[in-house]
């Protein structure tokens, strides 16, 4: 059985595996503030419009996720491999992103202006010109790009 704790002290269990949990929480609604998903494998989740401000996704494996919508202000995300997840529109403000992989992940329209990105892996994420800006990540000079994040300039 897998266990996923949450900052209120509510358990979630599951015999098939802790993604499954997760899902079927955020389907109903639950709210995942401070849920401990450090290490946890989240690979092609749905976690569309998800609570998870104040959580644990350190480590976390969330390739491919989609995370459309997702709250999750003040996360820590440091190290999670987020290649190619879908985060357009999700806030990540105050969210900790320290040596994570955002290869190719979708960031349109994601409000990242306060999100610590030191030493994570941009390379190939998309983001309009029109999205709020990113201290130290701006689409021209690539100067400026390589300085905050591990960019193929």
């Amino acid at each position: 059985m897998n266990v996923v704790n949450h900052s209120n002290g509510a358990v979630l269990a599951t015999g098939t595996s802790v993604q499954a949990a997760v899902q079927a929480a955020v389907q109903a609604g639950v709210s995942l503030t401070g849920a401990d998903l450090a290490g946890v494998r989240l690979t092609g989740a749905i976690l569309v419009a998800a609570d998870l401000r104040h959580a644990d996704l350190t480590r976390a494996d969330l390739t491919r996720a989609d995370l459309t919508g997702a709250v999750l202000a003040y996360a820590d995300l440091t190290r999670a491999d987020l290649t190619r997840a879908d985060l357009t529109g999700a806030v990540l403000a105050f969210a900790v992103l320290r040596g994570a992989r955002l290869r190719g992940a979708d960031l349109t329209g994601a409000a990242m202006r306060t999100a610590d990105l030191t030493g994570a892996d941009l390379t190939g994420a998309a983001r309009s010109v029109e999205d709020d800006p990113i201290p130290g990540w701006s689409l021209i000079p690539a100067r400026r790009l390589c300085r905050k994040a591990d960019l193929e300039c």
